[in-house]
This record gives structure tokens, sequence and C-alpha cells, in this order.
């Protein structure tokens, strides 16, 4: 069928989107719905007839009118979006549309109305010159040997044993047996190891607080609402955790292997081309300096697009920013052990709360997006090449 023309009123708002209203004719309608049939018609089976021979009056009959109906609109529906990309090819449409109105759209004998927003790329305006005066430090890229001797020890850190020890210290690895406590002190559920190791117990004051100079087979409650700090602690079973119980099951002690040349033959082969101690610190600050140089760039380019912000207006889409949003939430539940873990922690917050941290995140996506765009800009202006995945990973 060849594409219905339609009196469509367009209107731009304010977030880089803009509102159609499609008029839809009686015989737009009935020359929509015919053409359902006729497709229809090309799978539809009947004794008597042979397949997509079955008369269209039958067809009609047969077809599930509800079906035909959303079928019908949906044509519609897209012949007025092709229309709209090849009336306006100048606007750089993105996503789907969205805030769909049906409502006045009825049957075929009256005419009716379609409704529905479409995002465009974002728009970056300058309201002035001054970003191009903006002056920013230059960034350090010196590797230092604390950090060369700080990556050493990451290194010797992968290659550690454990020795049991009885008192927990600093440095300490623990397993515990964690344990959900209603209010009497009952348990829920049943209970599950936990390892804690040396990053939680210098990170967190509290947690140091709980467990150094505690020995193996100690107890430790802690209320439930309160002890946020290790996020993985949370229960989704049936009845309502008041207290966590941890049982220090074991203790170890991490050992760092000897930085000498027995450990150098035993950690690299010989295609790794490292062969002695200072081989390896040289091979360490060589790519610690490329790691600085790169890093270095991309604070020097965050800190420098932070500064001429307010030179430019930057429109961003309600598609950009509910992508981003999504996509960092997704990135948070990961973290959190999955999506039912994230339901919880959200839940643990209170509704105030929550809406507020989800909120955080969202102004965070926005900012993040008007960078992006803003660079953009200044690159095209200055006739630069952007690298549009390693922009938006950093």
């Amino acid at each position: 069928m060849k594409k219905l023309e339609f009196d469509i009123d367009m209107k731009q708002w304010d977030q880089s989107n803009y509102n159609f209203v499609v008029k839809v004719t009686p015989d737009q309608k009935k020359k929509a719905h015919e053409a359902v049939i006729r497709e229809y018609q090309k799978d539809a089976v009947q004794p008597g007839f042979r397949k997509g021979h079955v008369p269209l009056h039958m067809v009609e009959k047969l077809a599930n009118q509800a079906t035909v109906f959303m079928a019908t609109l949906e044509d519609l529906v897209n012949d007025a979006i092709q229309q709209i990309v090849t009336t306006y090819s100048d606007k750089r449409w993105i996503g789907q549309i969205y805030n769909l109105d049906t409502s006045d759209f009825k049957d075929e004998q009256t005419e009716g109305t379609v409704s529905f927003s479409l995002d465009v790329f974002p728009e970056v305006t300058a309201k002035n010159d001054t970003w191009k005066k903006q002056k920013v430090e230059a960034y350090e890229t010196k590797v230092t040997q604390e950090d060369i001797d700080a990556t050493v020890d990451q290194l010797r850190s992968s290659y550690a044993t454990f020795d049991d020890v009885d008192t927990v210290d600093e440095s300490s690895l623990m397993r515990l047996k964690i344990s959900f406590l209603d209010k009497k002190g009952v348990a829920l559920g049943n209970g599950k190891n936990q390892y804690l190791g040396q990053e939680e117990l210098s990170v967190h004051p509290t947690i140091q607080k709980l467990f150094l100079k505690k020995k193996k087979g100690d107890v430790v409650n802690v209320d439930y609402a309160k002890w946020s700090v290790i996020t993985l602690l949370q229960y989704s079973g049936e009845g309502d955790a008041e207290t966590i119980s941890c049982e220090i099951v074991d203790i170890k002690q991490k050992v760092l292997p000897d930085l000498n040349q027995e450990f150098i033959d035993k950690t690299f082969s010989k295609d790794d081309n490292i062969t002695s101690i200072e081989v390896l610190r040289e091979k360490i600050e060589e790519t610690l300096l490329k790691n600085k140089q790169e890093n270095g760039l991309y604070e020097w380019i965050d800190a420098y697009l932070s500064s001429i912000q307010s030179s430019f207006d930057v429109v961003v889409p309600k598609t950009l920013i509910e992508e981003e949003v999504k996509n960092r939430m997704h990135h948070l539940s990961h973290q959190l052990g999955g999506e039912k873990w994230l339901q919880a922690y959200l839940e643990r917050m209170g509704k105030e709360e929550s809406d507020k941290y989800v909120e955080t995140i969202r102004q965070a996506a926005v900012a993040s997006i008007h960078k992006y765009f803003i660079m953009k800009y200044v690159a095209d202006d200055l006739k630069l090449d952007i690298d549009r995945d390693k922009a938006q990973a950093n």
C-alpha cells in the first residue's frame, strides 16, 4: 500500500523533543484497515479455499477485531513517523516514540488524532566565546618511587599465602558465619559464610571497631538497620531482621612472598622478558607512566569541561537521560549482587531517602551527558577527532 500523507501538527518542547498530533481521516483509516486485512488474507486458511485465497469479507469476520484495530493503528503511526523523518530530514531524530495518546482515535467513520513525542539529538548552543580563552593547569605524569613500590606490593599480594592466627588485626582475613535474627533473637532462614578482608577493615572504621582484637569463636551482634557499610549483608527472606550475628569462624594473616630472583623466576615466563627485579621495576614504571598520561589527560579534559560549562546551553532529550540512568542503575545492581539486592538496599533507605539517591544518580547522568556534548561541540569547532566509545567510558 502506498504510504498515506497526513496533516501533522508539530510543536517543539523544552527538552530537545517534539510533540506531534497526527490527524487521520475516515478514508485513511479505511485504507489502513483494508491493508491490514489483505495482510491477514495471505495466511488465512478456511475449508474450501486455498491458503491466501480466502475472500476478504470472510477474513474480516475471522480476524480478531481488537488485533486488527491495533495493527491498523500501528501502520498509521509508522507511516506518520516516516513522513516526519522525511519532511524534517534536517533533524537528527533518535530513540522510539513515547507519550503515545490514541484516546481520540476511534471508529473508521469519524476523523481522529494520534499524538506522540519524539526526541532529537542533543542541541548545544554557545552563549559566548569565553570558553576559547579558558586556561587549565597542566597535569602531572611523573611516576614516583612510592607508585612503583605500591604496584610491586600489589603483585606480591597476588601470590600471598595465609597463615592461621588467633586475633584479628588490620591485615586479617576473616571467615564469618552470618545469621539474621528477629527481634526475639531467633535466627531467620539459613546462616551463610561471608569472607571479610583487610580492605574492609582498613577502609571502614566502623568495622575496625567491631572486629579488631576479636578472636576465633567470638560473636559480634550488630543492629541490622544501621549496619550499611557491608552492602552484601542483606536479608531477603521471610520475617524482619533486627540483628546481624557474626561468628568468627576463621582468621588468616596474609604473608607476602619475598621479592627476590626466585620470585621473579617463578612468576614470569621467558615470553614476559622480565629477568630481574630491576627489569620488573622498569616495566612497572613504563606502564604506570602510560596510565598516568591517559588518566591525567582525561582528568584535565574533565576539569576543562567543568570550567567552561557556563558558556553553553545544552538541551538533552529525555531518551538519552533515561537510558543513561538505566545503565547506571544496572551497574549499581551488578555491584550489589543483582536487582534483588538493589531493591532491598533502596527499601532500607526509606522512600524519601531512596528518591533523593536516585535523583542524585539522575543528576550525575545529566551532567555526564552535558559534558560529553560540550566536548563534542568544542572538538567540532577545533576540528578535532574524538573516539566516542573511549570518551563515554571515561
